[in-house]
């Protein structure tokens, strides 16, 4: 069958909607690559087998066809001599126990017919569907497979719950001594090892296999589990090999069973595809048509499915084409259905000739057509400088070329493009040419000389679209025997067309001859003025021209000093913060130095950052938000960002981290509260790469430790940690003391409390640190 564009008539979209339905690989190429035939013996035969399938899933259900890959390509390696994989023999299972369920779904169906040839295809395969239940279950082999391979597994299983064991043993052992710098078991090279701290390897004697980016962290194999782990990798090599000599086993029973492995393929396919088109069929409530060499065309109560399959709302329609009034021309309002009732026409013959189930009433029969040829719409192809009139009458050349009996031809708005007079001329001409050459036709026009001579030709059956005279909307259903309005004055006063423009338009109608001559003496009016407005427009665009070169010359000028200015404030700016930055250090070290209290560094603080920011740049943002407590600020030139606590007339208490700093509102740029946040730089003293989350605190003297303490809080503070762990010991008692005193003072300490068991107990002080933008003390 030839078909003249296919996507015009929306038949691949179609077919994903179908593909979908399919279950196996298959199954949806065979249906990826179907195509409308004109077989009548074929299509009768097809249809007969895809109305028995809908029967079946009414009183069945859908055939037990699970999702399957393609098996030709595993069978051929097969017989090739190739080793199958696991997956693949599995797939071969599934094939042949589809293959059983398949049997046992339909023995009990009743009435089957033409169904039951397919059926009795399926090859008798048990012998190796024993062969495969006995080595292979749904996740692999069967540990019961071989002796061999039980032996194996049984042995495998008691060494890895030895290792087990023993691994369990070490951990508790390592973590107990404090050699673990985690209490885990990790892998490395497919061997267990444990995180040992760098400082102990010496301490865990066996392998080393790797050690972290830091250095301080060394994964090593201990001595004690070496010799079980040789040996469990002993006993997996050796079930591999059993596994390798089973799958040879089996891939061997498969080369031998190659033609009925082929066939069962072939015969699962073409089920899948017959359950697809029933599935597809029910859901579209569809019926095979009753297909015969000739003579009239009747569908009943037809629809569009794709309308269908979207949930819209469609109108159904009764298409009838008699032998002797082979051709039918549409007519009626715009926006009326014309073109859809077209193009659901077409789609429905090639459904039907591709074997598909139609939305259409079962009653409906079909001629058989061996061409079918669309011309919808406007094809102006704008890159063959062609226009819509051009390829119509292209498309009319080769419908003429192709027209005979047995062809079907859509023409949507025939002879379209040019003069109403000579596009209905075009359109009787081609019409009545495709009639003498035994062609079927169905044609769409608003021409009203067409529409006239539908109505004189015995052979041609008019056709209106129905529109609803009180309210003037269409209802989209065909009427036969008459031709109908274009109402496209009415439809233009529906879409919003001031009614005065249509009244106008409506006396403006049969004026003939005396309206031609006004309308020429208007063109002739209109292309002077045209003459001189382009005139007009060459001098201004000469004018712009000039001005746009020298609108570009002074760009280039401003961006050349702008990018001059830039990088100079960018310099100063940068040489300003870094003097800054070595300022905020020796300001941190003083405050260290004097071991001042809370109140004190925030004072201190406060002082450093007034002073600061009268030597820092300024920038200016605009469209800031009202000052008001709570809101969030930043430091002009500074960039450190944080909360108004209270305004004290041109003064502002600011909360900066932890501290409390007051400063001049002019000083502070409003942020909003929504949006990304800007960039901003922080006061910190630049941290060390790693800072440690635990600090060894024994052994110290009271001033030693806590100086020590108040380094590492500092240190983990700016690097963003939120927890800290403090061995102290227990001793007299002093130490602990004094430390946790000294932390719940701490203006960057949120909580502490004693180690639980696990951790240390009262040998340990754990530390929640305060959040960066927060504290404990405001």
């Amino acid at each position: 069958m030839r078909v003249h564009n296919l996507e015009k008539l929306e038949f691949p979209q179609l077919k994903d909607r179908l593909v979908t339905e399919a279950r196996t690989e298959p199954g949806r190429l065979r249906l990826k690559e179907l195509f409308p035939v004109s077989d009548l013996s074929a299509l009768k035969e097809e249809g007969a087998r895809v109305q028995e399938m809908m029967r079946v899933l009414a009183q069945a259900g859908r055939p037990p066809i699970p999702s399957l890959e393609a098996l030709s390509p595993v069978v051929r390696r097969a017989e090739r001599g190739g080793a199958l994989s696991l997956p693949e023999v599995l797939l071969v299972r599934r094939y042949l126990k589809a293959g059983r369920e398949l049997r046992r779904f339909f023995g009990p169906v009743k009435g089957l017919e033409v169904l039951k040839g397919l059926l009795s295809s399926l090859p008798d395969l048990s012998a190796l569907y024993r062969t495969f239940e006995h080595f292979l279950d749904e996740e692999g082999l069967r540990p019961e497979a071989s002796p061999t391979l039980l032996s194996l597994r049984e042995e495998k299983r008691h060494l890895e719950e030895r290792l087990r064991k023993r691994l369990e043993a070490l951990l508790k052992r390592f973590a107990k001594a404090g050699f673990l710098q985690e209490e885990i078991i990790a892998r490395r090279r497919e061997r267990f090892v444990f995180p040992v701290k760098a400082e102990a390897k010496a301490k865990v004697p066996g392998i080393l296999h790797d050690v972290s980016a830091s250095g301080a962290t060394v994964f090593i194999e201990p001595v004690e589990i070496v010799a079980l782990e040789n040996e469990l990798e002993a006993v997996r090599k050796a079930e591999e090999r059993e596994i390798e000599r089973l799958l040879r086993l089996l891939s061997a029973e498969v080369a031998r069973f190659a033609p009925e492995l082929y066939l069962l393929e072939d015969v699962l396919a073409e089920l899948d595809v017959l359950q697809a088109k029933a599935a597809f069929g029910e859901r579209l409530k569809g019926n095979i048509p009753r297909f015969k060499p000739g003579g009239e065309l009747r569908l009943k109560e037809a629809a569009h499915p794709l309308l269908l399959l979207s949930g819209r709302e469609v109108v159904r329609n009764d298409f009838y084409l008699p032998e002797e009034r082979p051709v039918a021309v549409i007519s009626g309002p715009n926006m009326g259905g014309k073109t859809v009732a077209l193009k659901t026409l077409g789609l429905l013959v090639l459904m039907a000739q591709a074997g598909l189930p139609i939305p259409a009433a079962p009653e409906s029969e079909l001629p058989v057509f061996e061409k079918v040829f669309v011309d919808l719409g406007d094809e102006q192809d704008l890159t063959a400088s062609e226009s819509s009139f051009s390829a119509h009458v292209k498309n009319l050349k080769r419908a003429l070329s192709e027209a005979g009996p047995k062809s079907l031809f859509l023409l949507d708005e025939v002879g379209r493009g040019t003069a109403p007079e000579e596009g209905a001329a075009l359109a009787m001409a081609v019409i009545e040419e495709l009639y003498r050459r035994g062609a079927r036709v169905l044609a769409t026009t608003h021409y009203e000389a067409l529409k006239a001579f539908s109505l004189a030709k015995e052979w041609i059956l008019p056709i209106a679209v129905a529109f609803d005279e009180e309210t003037g909307e269409p209802t989209y259903r065909l009427v036969y025997g008459v031709s109908g309005l274009s109402l496209g004055l009415k439809l233009a006063e529906k879409l919003g067309l001031p009614a005065e423009i249509v009244r106008r338009a409506e006396g403006f109608l049969g004026r003939g001859d005396e309206t031609f001559k006004e309308v020429i003496t208007a063109l002739k009016d209109e292309i002077e003025a045209l003459r001189r407005e382009r005139t007009r427009l060459e001098e201004e665009r000469e004018a712009l021209k000039a001005e746009r070169k020298a609108l570009s010359q002074k760009e280039e000028e401003l961006e050349s000093a702008f990018e001059a200015k830039r990088k100079a404030l960018e310099k100063e700016f940068q040489a300003k913060l870094s003097a800054l930055e070595a300022r905020f250090e020796e300001f941190l070290a003083e405050v260290r130095k004097k071991e001042l209290r809370e109140k004190k560094a925030k004072l201190a603080f406060g002082n450093f950052v007034k002073e600061s920011l009268k030597e820092m740049p300024s920038f200016k943002e605009d469209g800031a938000e009202p000052l008001r407590p709570g809101a969030r600020v930043r430091l002009k030139g500074l960039g450190q960002e944080g909360r108004v606590l209270r305004l004290k007339g041109q003064v502002a208490e600011v909360q900066l981290g932890p501290f409390r700093v007051e400063v001049d509102v002019k000083d502070l740029i409003v942020l909003p509260e929504e949006g990304p946040r800007p960039a901003a730089r922080d006061f910190r003293v630049v941290a060390e790469r790693e800072v440690p989350e635990t600090i060894n605190l024994i052994g110290r003297r009271v001033d030693e430790a806590l100086q020590e303490l108040e380094k590492l809080i500092d240190r983990a503070f700016l690097s963003g940690k939120s927890r800290l762990t403090i061995i102290h010991g227990l001793g007299t008692g002093r130490l602990m003391r004094a430390i946790r005193a000294y932390l719940k003072e701490h203006a960057q300490v949120a909580s502490l409390r004693p180690g639980s068991p696990f951790e240390g107990g009262e040998a340990v002080t754990i530390v929640e640190l305060a959040e960066r933008g927060g504290g404990r003390g405001a």
